[in-house]
C-alpha cells in the first residue's frame, strides 16, 4: 500500500478543540476601576444564590435597550431621559457584574463567556447610539459617527487580544464605565436646560455635538496610534525572532 493510501484510509481526525483554558490578561487603569473592582466585588459576595452570570449578561442587554429606547422617545418628551439613564445603570450592572460573578464563584467558561459578552456589547453599543442619535440630545449624523468611531476601537481591542492575548479595557484612562457617566451627565444637562432654560436649549444641542464630535475623534486617533504602535512591536518582535532562526 502507498503512502497516499494509507493517508487516505487513515481515520479522519476530530478538528482540534480550542482549550478550556483559554485566558487573557485584562487591563483596566481608568479613572474609576479600582472604586469599581471594589463595589463588584462586594456585589458579588452579596449576589443570591439563583442569580446567574447569564441571567446578568441578559440583563445588560435589557438595559442598553431600554436605554435606547429612552433616548429616542426624548424627541416626544425630554422626561423619557430618566428611563435612559435607568437603562444605562441597568446595563452598568450586567455589564460588569456578570463576569465578574462567574470568576467569584469559579463557574468561568472562558469561550463562551469572552464570546457571549463581546457580541451582546455589541448589541448595547448599537441599541444606545441608535437611540441617541433620534433623541434631538445630538444631529443623527454626529451620533452615528461617533458610533462608527466606537467600533474603530471595538475592533482593535479584539484584533489585539489575538495578537497579544491582552484584553485592553481602558483607553487614556477611560472605559465603558466613564462613557456611561459622561451619557448620564449629557442628558440631565439636556432635561434640565429644557424643563428651565428652553432658550438655551440650541446651545446646549451644539456644545453636545461638539462633545460627541471630540469623543469621536479621540476614539479614531485612539485607533490610529494603538494600532501603529501594536504593528510596530509586531514587526520588530518577528524580525528579531526570524534572524535567530
Amino acid at each position: 500500500m502507498t503512502t497516499t493510501e494509507q493517508y487516505l484510509r487513515a481515520p479522519t481526525r476530530p478538528a482540534p478543540v480550542a482549550s478550556p483554558k483559554f485566558r487573557s490578561e485584562r487591563r483596566n487603569t481608568s479613572f474609576v476601576a479600582l472604586p469599581e473592582r471594589r463595589l463588584l466585588s462586594a456585589m458579588c459576595a452579596r449576589a443570591p444564590a439563583w442569580v446567574t452570570p447569564d441571567m446578568l449578561t441578559l440583563l445588560g442587554l435589557a438595559g442598553a435597550a431600554l436605554a435606547g429606547l429612552g433616548y429616542a422617545l426624548m424627541i416626544v418628551n425630554v422626561a423619557f431621559v430618566w428611563l435612559a439613564v435607568i437603562g444605562l445603570l441597568l446595563n452598568w450592572v450586567g455589564d460588569s457584574l456578570d463576569g465578574s460573578l462567574a470568576r467569584a464563584r469559579g463557574i468561568e467558561r472562558p469561550l463562551y463567556g469572552f464570546f457571549v459578552d463581546h457580541v451582546v456589547d455589541a448589541l448595547a453599543t448599537f441599541f444606545i447610539m441608535v437611540g441617541l442619535s433620534f433623541s434631538g440630545l445630538v444631529d443623527p449624523r454626529v451620533g452615528l459617527i461617533t458610533l462608527a468611531a466606537h467600533n474603530l476601537v471595538f475592533s482593535y481591542v479584539f484584533i489585539n487580544q489575538a495578537v497579544s492575548n491582552v484584553l485592553v479595557l481602558s483607553f487614556s484612562r477611560f472605559g465603558p464605565t466613564e462613557l456611561r457617566m459622561l451619557l448620564v451627565l449629557a442628558g440631565g444637562i439636556y432635561a434640565f436646560t429644557a424643563a428651565f432654560n428652553a432658550p438655551g436649549l440650541p446651545f446646549v444641542q451644539t456644545v453636545l455635538n461638539v462633545a460627541f464630535c471630540v469623543v469621536a475623534l479621540i476614539s479614531t486617533a485612539t485607533f490610529l496610534t494603538n494600532a501603529y504602535a501594536t504593528a510596530m512591536k509586531l514587526r520588530a518582535e518577528e524580525t528579531a525572532r526570524q534572524a535567530r532562526n
